[in-house]
C-alpha cells in the first residue's frame, strides 16, 4: 500500500517536474517547442539536401557508407572517439574508413 502509493507520488513529481523545465527551457511551453522542433527538423533536411547535391566528398562518404541513417551512425560513433582538425579530415577519414594520423 504505501510503497506503491510512495512511487505513484514520485512519478507525478517527477514528471511535473520535468514538464516545468521543458516550458522554462523554451519560455512558451510546448506550443513553441512543437515550432521550434519543426524548423530545426526543415533546416537539416534543407541542410543534408544541400550537401547531397553539392558536397563530393559528402557524397563519397555517404556512397562508400550506405544508407543516410548508416551515414549519421557512422559520423556520431566516430566523432564520440576522435577529435577532427576540420571537417575535411572528417569526411575523408569516413570516405577511407581509415582514421586520421595523430
Amino acid at each position: 500500500g504505501r510503497v506503491l502509493l510512495a512511487t505513484v507520488a514520485n512519478t507525478f513529481v517527477n514528471s511535473a517536474s520535468r514538464q516545468h523545465r521543458s516550458a522554462a527551457n523554451f519560455g512558451h511551453g510546448q506550443k513553441y517547442l512543437a515550432r521550434t522542433f519543426a524548423t530545426m527538423n526543415l533546416l537539416a533536411f534543407a541542410f543534408h539536401t544541400a550537401c547531397d547535391c553539392l558536397e563530393t566528398l559528402w557524397q563519397q562518404a555517404r556512397e562508400a557508407i550506405g544508407t543516410r541513417a548508416r551515414f549519421f551512425q557512422e559520423l556520431h560513433i566516430i566523432s564520440a572517439y576522435v577529435v577532427f582538425t576540420s571537417w575535411t579530415s572528417l569526411i575523408i577519414t569516413l570516405v577511407s574508413g581509415k582514421a586520421p594520423p595523430i
